[in-house]
């Protein structure tokens, strides 16, 4: 026999791998053997942190009136909490927030210092600021960047949605009769009648967030044999029910559908009214054309409408798949559809531009201004120009001159030059503009005067 030993490159935690075993010998002969005993010893890793993000939570927020929730251009304070889930403790763990995703003006690095794997000392939190930028209702994501000393531990991210959500649910139905198959009673399997059974939504200007269905006052001698498909506008297809309360009869019943209910109908029945989730039993269910050809995945959830323009045709198939037996439902069916509709504290950022300036004579003359713009508002300003600067009516040079975008609690700084030999008490003008506004100063300066001549 022959024994070997090798050795095995690492791989993930919980990955499969492989091990095969190749004949390699000469052309002739059976080519058979045999492996009688194989061993494995596995060897760790080396002990390291491991750091993931836990809940986060808003603290504060800029834009009156409070909404919790964070808002377009509102300058917000979240508490982040940081686990250390692997099995060695960091020495001085250091998240950064960085700008993208809809984060600009984050606050500085905070330091979470020793975590260790387990334990009290395994989690700590710490606050962050940041001025979300994006549209009402949609999302931002912020990104830390984690440092142990000189060990870069990866990233946490936290997504937020912008605003909140005000939602609507509203009833479209369609109460004609549905018979169950179509000739019934002298036909006892196919398609019902209608088929399908439709309703046409029209006037919801926001996605779907939740849909419910009910079928009112449904009849069947053996319901089992049911399978009810609904199809929305965009094609987005799933099983309200399929081969669900075997074989006991269902008289006058009202069955609502949501993936929220506490359970789903029962295989073998009997099925009383009631609320359930989607229930589908078995597989392989197919439905005749013109309803969409399977397959029809589990698990059969509502929710794949969320996210759609409910506007359009939705439509229910109702399939009787043996023979035997027939029913309807007598009252016809109810499509429920919630919606939101995002909602923020709007206007909520405001940009307040603000100037500082120091003159310095810089030849008999000529003067220049060395002038701050500061952003104290809540609100990135975008295109800042400077386009006046005027000491004691004296114009300043280069003008005009561009700032570009002034974040909040940002500063810019440049520098005028005015052509006077002028000094003492004067009066310096800056004005200027910003996308949506203007901002201007006025205040008494005094103009130094030239240098005294030396001393002969």
């Amino acid at each position: 026999y022959t024994l070997r030993t090798i050795n095995l490159n690492a791989f993930a935690n919980g990955a499969p791998h492989q091990i095969l075993f190749e004949y390699i010998g000469p052309s002739s002969g059976t080519g058979n053997f045999t492996v009688d005993d194989v061993s494995l010893e596995i060897c760790p890793l080396s002990a390291a942190p491991v750091i993931a993000a836990g809940p986060v939570a808003l603290v504060t927020e800029s834009c009156p009136p409070a909404n919790s929730a964070i808002d377009p251009d509102e300058r917000a304070t979240v508490n982040l909490e940081l686990h250390n889930v692997g099995s060695a403790s960091t020495t001085n763990l250091v998240a950064t927030l960085q700008t993208g995703g809809g984060v600009s003006s984050p606050s500085a690095p905070q330091s979470y210092g020793a975590l260790t794997p387990t334990g009290p000392g395994a989690s700590a939190t710490r606050d962050f600021s940041f001025t979300a930028s994006g549209t009402c209702g949609s999302s931002i994501t912020a990104t830390w960047d984690l440092q142990d000393g000189a060990t870069n531990l990866g990233t946490v991210t936290k997504t937020f949605v912008l605003g909140t959500n005000v939602t609507s649910t509203t009833t479209f139905s369609n109460p004609a009769v549905i018979t169950i198959p179509a000739g019934a009673p002298a036909t006892t399997s196919g398609p019902a009648a209608p088929y399908p059974s439709m309703i046409n939504v029209a006037g919801l200007t926001n996605p779907v967030t939740k849909v419910t269905v009910t079928l009112k006052n449904m009849n069947h001698t053996f319901p089992d044999d049911l399978d009810v498909l609904l199809v929305g506008p965009g094609g987005q297809k799933m099983l309200l029910m399929s081969d669900a309360g075997g074989s006991a009869d269902i008289i006058n019943n009202t069955y609502t559908f949501d993936d929220a209910a506490a359970a789903a109908m029962t295989d073998a029945g009997p099925l009383a009214s009631g609320t359930f989730k989607p229930s589908n039993f078995g597989t392989g269910d197919t439905f005749p054309a013109p309803a969409p050809v399977g397959p029809y995945n589990d698990p059969q959830l509502l929710s794949v409408f969320n996210g759609v323009n409910p506007n359009g045709t939705w439509s229910l198939y109702v399939f009787d798949d043996v023979g035997g037996d027939v029913g309807n439902i007598n009252l016809g069916w109810e499509l429920n559809i919630t919606t939101a509709l995002p909602v923020c504290t709007n206007p909520c950022g405001i940009v307040r531009l603000v100037t500082s300036s120091t003159l310095t004579r810089t030849s008999p003359s000529s003067v220049l201004a060395n002038i701050t713009v500061t952003n104290i508002g809540t609100s990135p300003a975008s295109n800042v120009m400077i386009t006046t600067a005027t000491l004691g009516g004296t114009p300043g040079t280069p003008l005009p001159q561009s700032l570009g975008t002034i974040n909040a609690g940002s500063s810019v700084n440049t520098t005028v030059t005015f052509a006077t030999s002028s000094s003492g008490s004067s009066t310096l003008v800056i004005g200027g503009t910003y996308t949506g506004g203007t901002f201007s100063s006025t205040k008494r300066v005094t103009i130094p005067g030239a240098p005294a001549a030396p001393a002969k």
